[in-house]
């Protein structure tokens, strides 16, 4: 029997049958995706803190994970009388305070402006020549008695020698490390924007500095041995070194531009840029909200200048009464710490790494046999915070 002739089943269109082609008929996969070549990146500039003390001051290196400082604290320049002393040569004084009082030294009652010499200082007490060319007014318990000169009697011994002790500050190194990691295809696959293994790596690096930053700021010093049995430990960022009285909690309330400067009478005080050692000048590290008010009532004191090219940090400067104050919005305190600003004087803020472990990036991290790339971003870091009282928070402030 002869064979059938070649007879094929005609192939029927899986897709629809149209007219017009437009966007809806055409096979998305044969659309070019319009995507711009390149990356935008969200906060590339998030750690100002970061940048703005390795740029002034760089990076002190330690040779151990546990480093220390010398402070040398301001003579107590005054006592406070623990009650009144009207009409007595013997005024009682906060026990331990007699012992400030060097030899021959004019005290002042700032209250009432009377004058009086000390001849006998003691623990607790001391005595005192009353109304020294001024008017005896009867002094009451928590007077403050500065001190306003020395004056000696002609032929005299130097008296007793007082000082102040050096304080021993210290602080702990930190292992902050960001692992990344492909797929071997991962890393030949072509993207839009570049190769995933640069453009990851930059968006972890912007990661791993955004954490710096908030460690900075709140790090807790502390140190525990590991489940490993090794040492962990973590530095203590500013908030750990600022005492409770320089905090000005607002509770939720907006202050005024008046409010501002009076909170900087003292707050602008201590340090190489308070008022007392220089002209002023301190930076104040806050949120997007707090730059919104303070923008209300000084938009028109506000001057701004790029420190430069390479950080491309903007930095707004007000001038107040008592200095300058440096203006820099820290993306780290938005979301959760809007009512929170730190000022620091920057003089006395370093930052420090352990020697040969400062930040990097470390390529090649994957096992032997593993296909895959691994790199991480490492720091073996910690923050030198001196003259605490140099230092200041803002919390609470509202909206």
């Amino acid at each position: 029997m002869p064979a059938p002739p070649y007879s094929p089943t005609p192939r029927v269109p899986s897709a629809p049958i149209t007219g017009l082609r437009e966007d809806q008929t055409y096979n998305a996969q044969r659309i070019v995706l319009d995507l711009t070549d390149k990356i935008h990146w969200v906060q590339p500039s998030a750690a100002p803190f970061v940048a703005l003390s390795q740029k002034l001051r760089g990076s002190r290196t330690v040779e151990n994970w546990t480093f220390w400082l010398l402070e040398k604290p301001k003579y107590p320049d005054y006592v406070t009388l623990a009650a009144g002393g009207d009409g007595n040569l013997t005024l009682t004084l906060i026990a331990g305070e007699g012992n400030r009082i060097p030899a021959n030294m004019i005290l002042r009652n700032v209250r009432t402006g009377e004058l009086v010499s000390a001849t006998t200082p003691a623990a607790n007490t001391v005595i005192v020549t009353r109304a020294v060319d001024s008017t005896q007014i009867a002094m009451v318990g928590g007077d403050v008695l500065e001190f306003v000169g020395r004056a000696y009697a002609d032929a005299s011994l130097i008296g007793t020698i007082k000082s102040v002790a050096e304080v021993s500050v210290f602080n702990y190194c930190q292992i902050m490390r960001t692992p990344i990691g492909w797929s071997g295809r991962a890393v030949e696959t072509a993207f839009y924007g570049g190769s995933d293994v640069t453009t990851e790596t930059q968006a972890q690096m912007i990661e791993h500095k955004r954490l710096m930053e908030k460690a900075y700021f709140w790090g807790p010093r502390f140190w525990e041995v590991a489940a490993n049995g090794y040492i962990r430990s973590t530095f203590g960022g500013v908030d750990h070194f600022i005492k409770n009285n320089y905090v000005w909690n607002l509770a939720g309330n907006v202050p005024s531009e008046d409010d501002f400067y009076v909170y900087l009478e003292d707050a602008m005080r201590e340090g190489k840029g308070g008022y007392e050692s220089s002209d002023g000048q301190k930076t104040l590290f806050m949120s997007a909200r707090i730059g919104s008010s303070i923008s209300k009532w000084a938009r028109d004191k506000i001057q701004t200048e790029t420190l430069d090219t390479v950080y491309g940090l903007k930095i707004r400067k007000l001038e107040t009464p008592h200095g300058t104050i440096n203006l820099v919005h820290s993306p780290a305190l938005d979301e959760h710490n809007a009512g929170s600003a730190f000022l620091l004087d920057l003089n006395h803020i370093q930052p420090v790494t352990f020697q040969n472990r400062g930040t990097k990036l470390l390529k090649d991290r994957e096992p032997n046999d593993s296909d895959s790339r691994q790199y991480e971003i490492f720091s073996d870091i910690s923050l030198e915070v001196s003259i605490p009282e140099a230092h200041s928070k803002i919390i609470g402030w509202g909206v």
